[in-house]
């Protein structure tokens, strides 16, 4: 018998090895290959979202399946609903977008879904990287499947506040004990254990619907909420009380100013620090409506500067003024440590100076030689809240100094928005309530500033158009909505110098000035062209509890979608720096119309359990 060498053996092996690997990739290409041809235009197997199978789908019969659950919000809304301790349950039905009647600023979406990128997520798996990159993609998802999600954007923390607002009267909050006085004698009360609803988990059970494609009522657990302080607890610091009785009157200073506090124990109270320790304080409510009647006649607004310029030179003006301010909440801790700790017989507020935004000092010294670029929006027909708020909002912005290299934020320098700035409500429809809520006019603002930047070449960080077109916006895509803290207009002074933000109205028109320093840019900015126009769907209903029979209210009107785009070409003066090029595009989504009809007992949205 012929032995068999080594060499042989290994040859032999080889061959075998060689013969495997040639059939493997000769069935690995006719894998690919009929992929590709079976499958053109169509979902690979192996993929899902949630429990719904999507391969084998055409891109039509996926894009529909999306869509009709996507609706489902549109149509329905976002259902919650909650049972107290009463056994009545109670179903709010939100709609996916915020409504307010008045001012479009104050519309917005809390829950939209992109069902054109999901539809290229779930078709480009498998499709992608090199061929053995797609091979094992397809492989794996064949063997373990691929479970994909829709993509969506949900405003989780406007989406709870709606939740907290609707069914908060639903709910049996804890009460601590507190500190009671009654002719003259302090007393304890007794706490109380409270029920609240877990909203946390109420909004997690919504995305994991949402992440495996179910339309359902989302049902909110009920949570034992526990009180921070007891009676017993509480009882320890009725003789620290008794210490208080002989502090009266009390006096608050400011310079040479005092104003008398009479029986501070009738604001004494038990509190909560930081750290969750109790200890023995003023009310934070009633001794801030106290502080309040002070600030009245104490807060002084500063004064800017007022001026013309002329050849870069400031020719007339009228001199800057400090303000002051009472800061309450610093105040109101300082008093607690004097009046109860120290057993002081007075103490001096907390008072904030405000310094002016424009001083005459520093114009002159900050190389503004001119206007380098402006930018103007219209607000006719605006009603009277939203006149209100566009004025007090540019009064805001005018004078502000915008350092070289420094990004800027609009919702930073408006600061707060709220009813101690000034800024009057509008009302908007959350659920099943309409509430007032502040901001409204804002956009406007937004939208003037970025085509002041836009017109002066500054470089644009952050800007996100109107979900739909706004006639107080048009030419349609030269728009920025803005809401604190996002979505935010941002921009960077890349001038060689300080830029002054001069903000006016004249009529229905505002207009936004930047004066600085003029490098010599050339800016050119095309107009903006409008196509892909859609109509809305048929008009949605809400029920109302304000409404007769038979009455119907329109409270938003049919908007069409469109697409509008526009360039913007900043040549620089400075060869080593690029010329800039840039698209602007905005997406404008079909808005339904919305009416408000009465509530009937067949729909109403509180139900009792039989």
């Amino acid at each position: 018998m012929k032995k068999v060498s080594i060499k042989e053996k290994k040859i032999k092996w080889l061959a075998v090895l060689t013969a495997i690997f040639f059939i493997l990739l000769s069935l690995a290409i006719i894998i690919i290959l009929f992929q590709n041809v079976f499958y053109k235009d169509k979902i690979y197997p192996g993929i899902k979202i949630g429990g719904l199978e999507l391969g084998g789908k055409t891109k039509k019969q996926v894009f529909v399946l999306l869509e009709q659950y996507t609706q489902k919000f549109s149509q329905e809304g976002i259902v919650f609903s909650a049972e107290n301790n009463s056994g009545k349950i109670k179903r709010v039905r939100i709609s996916p977008v915020i409504i307010s009647p008045q001012d479009p600023d104050l519309s917005r979406e809390i829950l939209n879904f992109n069902a054109k990128e999901t539809l290229e997520k779930l078709y480009s798996a498998g499709r992608q990287g090199n061929f053995y990159e797609r091979l094992g993609e397809i492989l794996n998802n064949l063997i373990f499947n691929k479970k994909e999600q829709i993509i969506y954007h949900l405003d989780k923390n406007e989406l709870d506040k709606i939740l907290k607002d609707n069914f908060k009267n639903f709910e049996s909050p804890a009460i601590n004990a507190a500190l009671e006085i009654k002719n003259q004698i302090f007393e304890i009360s007794l706490e109380k254990e409270g029920i609240a609803f877990d909203y946390k988990k109420g909004l997690a059970d919504l995305e994991n619907n949402i992440n495996n494609l179910i339309y359902q009522p989302v049902e909110l657990k009920t949570i034992i909420e526990a009180p921070k302080i007891t009676k017993i607890e509480g009882e320890k610091y009725l003789e620290q009380a008794y210490q208080m009785t002989g502090l009266d009157p009390f006096k608050l200073t400011y310079k040479e100013n005092w104003w008398l506090l009479r029986n501070p124990k009738e604001f004494l109270n038990l509190k909560l620090s930081k750290e969750g320790k109790i200890y023995l304080g003023l009310d934070q409510d009633k001794f801030s409506a106290f502080l309040q009647n002070i600030a009245k006649d104490l807060d002084l607004e500063p004064k800017d500067a007022e001026f013309e310029m002329k050849d870069g030179k400031v020719i007339s003006f009228k001199p800057s003024k400090t303000g002051v301010k009472l800061n309450i909440e610093k105040s109101i801790d300082k008093i607690e440590e004097d009046l109860i700790k120290l057993k002081k017989e007075e103490s001096e507020m907390i008072i904030e100076e405000k310094e002016p935004k424009i001083s005459i000092a520093e114009i002159n010294n900050l190389g503004i030689q001119g206007l380098i670029g402006a930018g103007m929006s219209n607000f006719s027909g605006s009603p009277q809240n939203r006149r209100h708020n566009i004025k007090t909002g540019a009064e805001k912005l005018n004078g502000v100094l915008i350092k070289p290299g420094e990004e800027f934020s609009l919702n930073g320098a408006l600061g707060k928005i709220g009813p101690d700035e000034g800024f009057l409500p509008e009302l908007v429809i959350k659920g099943n309530r309409t509430v007032p809520e502040y901001g409204g006019g804002l956009c406007q603002i937004g939208t003037t500033a970025f085509r002041v930047a836009l017109n002066t070449g500054l470089p644009i960080t952050e800007r996100r158009p109107h979900s739909y077109r706004v006639s107080y916006y048009e030419p349609a895509g030269m728009d920025a909505t803005i809401y604190n803290p996002h979505p935010d207009l941002r921009f960077i002074n890349d001038t060689p110098a300080h830029i002054l933000f001069l903000t006016r109205i004249e009529g229905d028109e505002l207009t936004f000035e930047f004066w600085g320093t003029n490098d010599e840019r050339k800016i050119e900015v095309t107009k903006p062209i409008i196509s892909n126009i859609k109509k809305p769907g048929p008009a949605r209903y809400l029920e109302s509890e304000t409404l007769k029979p038979g009455e119907i209210k329109m409270i938003e009107r049919a908007h069409d979608g469109a697409d509008a785009e526009f360039t913007r070409t900043v040549i620089y003066s400075a060869p080593e720096k690029e010329k800039l090029e840039e698209t602007w595009t905005s997406r404008y989504k079909p808005w339904q119309a919305v009416y408000l009809i009465p509530k009937t007992s067949t729909t109403s949205e509180k139900i009792i359990k039989e």
